[in-house]
């Protein structure tokens, strides 16, 4: 399935969703989410998967513009819980915080305590990222002693905390952390998988150095395999970047250039994210200096 397919068949399902009338308003929600909000979660999910960031925070846009319309606090405080996973893949760190305590001051005032933890956790990165890590750490420890089997997939199984430690340089501690939750992960077919395991061999190289050079490598294409098998193209764009630094690195800045930039080619939006802008300014540098050293090449061969 081409990506113009996948899109369309995403935007159909939406559709359908979107276009139920009256006929199941009728369908009590008090202890679930309305039906029409039912297919956020997955919607927004298979659009960031796919490549269609923009995409997915419209899904979520739908959602809460749908909550509000119902006025009903369940079905808003899990469309946020969604939104939150959305903007923190983005790299849009203001925004998930935004949302987290949206989230908490919905499931507080509506006295839904299996949301607390969520929004709790969901607000440690953006204040690691702030500068504020031991803040960040201890967020994240008062949100776990309070998760008891609620959803912790908006922290635990995303390295969260091992990306706060990364960030407070606590590089051993990092890699713990990300070796526990692989541990966690390991044999499913989580699409997150591949990030992790990418997210594995970059603390291998900040925190190690250049002997871990070859683990890492094996690390991300790992990561970049698998991700191509889930066909999850923004995780192939992280861990192809991340293949893509370390060849530059090594002095291969034309086989760089060759495998990070027809992946970037691949995405049709989604162009103000942290990983896009990121990739852009490497796919850049290798061309400037590309087209800086052919000139010499030519002069050489004359």
């Amino acid at each position: 399935m081409t990506l113009l397919s996948q899109r369309t068949s995403l935007r159909k399902f939406l559709n359908t969703f979107r276009g139920l009338g009256p006929e199941v308003d009728y369908i009590r929600h008090e202890y679930t989410y309305d039906i029409k909000a039912a297919a956020v979660p997955s919607l927004s999910m298979a659009f960031w998967h796919a490549g269609y960031s923009d995409q997915a925070v419209r899904v979520c846009d739908y959602g809460r513009e749908r909550a509000a319309e119902i006025s009903h606090a369940m079905t808003m405080c899990g469309v946020l819980t969604w939104e939150i996973l959305i903007h923190f893949f983005r790299g849009d760190f203001v925004k998930m915080d935004a949302r987290a305590q949206e989230l908490h001051e919905v499931s507080s005032r509506e006295e839904l305590p299996i949301f607390f933890p969520i929004a709790l956790q969901a607000r440690a990165f953006p204040t690691a990222v702030r500068g504020d890590l031991d803040g960040g750490l201890s967020i994240w420890e008062r949100a776990r002693a309070l998760v008891k089997g609620t959803n912790t997939k908006i922290g635990q199984t995303l390295g969260m905390r091992a990306r706060i430690l990364d960030l407070a340089h606590r590089g051993e501690e990092a890699i713990e952390a990300i070796d526990t939750v692989l541990e966690e992960v390991h044999g499913s077919e989580e699409k997150i998988l591949s990030d992790l395991t990418r997210l594995r061999g970059e603390f291998l190289i900040r925190h190690r150095g250049p002997d871990a050079a070859q683990e890492a490598e094996k690390e991300f294409h790992e990561g970049l395999a698998f991700a191509r098998k889930q066909r999850a193209l923004s995780y192939e764009f992280r861990a192809a970047h991340s293949v893509a630094n370390l060849m530059r690195s090594r002095g291969d800045e034309a086989g760089a250039l060759d495998l990070l930039e027809p992946v970037f080619n691949r995405f049709t939006e989604g162009f103000d994210t942290a990983d896009l802008i990121s990739a852009k300014r490497t796919i850049d540098e290798l061309k400037l200096r590309r087209d800086a050293v052919a000139p010499l090449a030519f002069s050489a061969g004359a």
